[in-house]
């Protein structure tokens, strides 16, 4: 039986997703992390690896179960609060080797006011270039979170844009994949965005440019769509996305999006979330 990563109702290959690039995007509270996570926790089942750029802070909590149905995963975290490992712009190139050599899922938590966006840059860039041209184990999934910080529209810094850029158009052939969340899609670099092909998942999304910028967008691959995608857009609830993928480009689907599996904090009752830190045993995470 063929393997597969399931988005919605919408199936694609397993190892067309793992080592392809993607994009999720999705104002605050519509789903996109959940929807990301999802389909990291599916990717972790059949045994690939995951490496998260966190600047949100709600990864770490894949390793403990949600409340229904559950699954905890088996992640190490570094950086951001009760971490497993402390994280620097100078730490982070021997943490991912050794993540890479054991093939251990790491989440690099970026949410914490010891790191300014200056050493976010420092440590995506470093982190990816390692990722790209030193993966030699198999396939490695990159979730890159709020991703017009690294890849915007205006670039600011070429260094870090560079090895994002190169990891989303060429990744493939180190056998990494990566998809990049974001809020909303004009953000984004369009030469980087256009190379999302493995699937979009685009929820809800307000505001005149960014309706403008996927209609737009939409109206290139299939005019008689845009019109139904753009309206729909801002009403589009939790969960809600339309989704293209390789052998779907001018007829998207809207899927609902199931929740994941692993713990997803709700800020609304942050009591619950601090009740239930855990920390990661990573006596075999050899550094």
């Amino acid at each position: 039986m063929n393997k597969t990563i399931s988005i919605g109702s919408i199936s694609v290959p397993l190892v067309d997703y793992a080592v392809g690039a993607s994009a999720v995007l999705g104002i605050r509270d519509s789903g996109k992390t959940v929807t990301s996570k999802g389909i990291a926790e599916q990717l972790l089942d059949h045994g690939i690896p995951i490496v998260v750029f966190d600047a949100v802070g709600k990864w770490r909590w894949m390793k403990v179960p949600a409340e229904k149905n559950g699954k905890a995963y088996k992640v190490v975290v570094a950086g951001g609060r009760e971490p497993d490992l402390p994280l620097t712009p100078h730490s982070v190139p021997e943490i991912v080797r050794a993540a890479l050599k054991e093939r251990i899922p790491l989440i690099i938590d970026l949410y914490s006011k010891q790191l300014s966006k200056g050493d976010w840059r420092r440590i995506v860039q470093q982190a990816i270039h390692i990722i790209h041209y030193e993966n030699e184990g198999g396939a490695v999934h990159v979730f890159l979170e709020e991703a017009a910080e690294f890849v915007p529209q205006k670039v600011m810094d070429g260094e870090t844009y560079a090895e994002v850029e190169k990891l989303v158009r060429m990744g493939g052939n180190a056998s990494v994949g990566i998809t990049l969340i974001n809020q909303r899609s004009q953000e984004v670099n369009k030469a980087v965005l256009d190379n999302c092909s493995t699937a979009l998942i685009l929820g809800c999304q307000v505001g005149k440019n960014a309706i403008q910028a996927v209609e737009s967008w939409i109206e290139k691959l299939d005019a008689g769509t845009a019109q139904e995608v753009t309206a729909s857009l801002p009403k589009l609830q939790s969960g809600e996305a339309w989704v293209w993928t390789r052998k779907s480009l001018t007829k998207p689907s809207l899927e609902k999006m199931p929740m994941c599996r692993s713990f997803h904090p709700d800020r609304r009752t942050p009591e619950v979330v601090l009740n239930r830190v855990q920390r990661t045993d990573i006596a075999e995470f050899v550094i």
